[in-house]
């Protein structure tokens, strides 16, 4: 959005996902027309992250290293998204949607057995799998017909990505 318009475009995040949850640090990109106003703004509030912490993070950026983390983890991630949906693919032949692969550490499921959303959720835990609702994001009355799921992976092996798929199976069709 930046790249857009980088007059109007404030971005806020924080190193939380990208690198050190522990952290708890945040960070902001202002337009240059209100950096000054905002340090005026700011000048007598206090921050309650460790000035250690933030001098580490400022050098692990300014050497290259954050960025080189980052471009690593995506390779990493899109190895396991290939992963999770061709082993969905081959399991689920005809029977499940995907998509949104390009969406970074999850996708959408719909798996198309005539269970609701939360049988689907409901029956995933019973074996031990977590699965998420789409529909809290959804605008009120526009729920989809087929029940959709978010499936994240960004904390599990491709063993065990490989393992939960091929129980939802069993538990979803079988």
């Amino acid at each position: 959005m930046a790249s857009v318009d980088s007059t109007h475009v404030i971005y806020i995040n924080s190193f939380a996902y990208s690198f050190l949850p522990s952290a708890k640090v945040a960070y902001m990109v202002l337009p240059n027309k209100l950096v000054e106003k905002y340090t005026q703004f700011t000048k007598h509030l206090t921050q309650n992250s460790s000035p250690i912490l933030q001098t580490a993070i400022e050098h692990f950026i300014n050497k290259g290293y954050f960025l080189e983390h980052v471009e690593h983890m995506k390779q990493i991630y899109n190895q396991k998204m290939q992963v999770l949906t061709a082993k969905i693919q081959t399991t689920f032949p005809e029977r499940a949607r995907i998509f949104g692969e390009e969406a970074g550490q999850s996708l959408l499921l719909q798996p198309n057995n005539g269970m609701s959303e939360e049988e689907l959720i409901q029956s995933a835990l019973e074996i031990g799998i977590k699965v998420y609702p789409i529909s809290p994001y959804y605008l009120e009355g526009q729920n989809p017909k087929t029940p959709t799921l978010i499936l994240g992976f960004g904390q599990l092996t491709r063993n065990e990505m490989t393992d939960a798929i091929n129980r939802l199976y069993i538990k979803w069709y079988t």
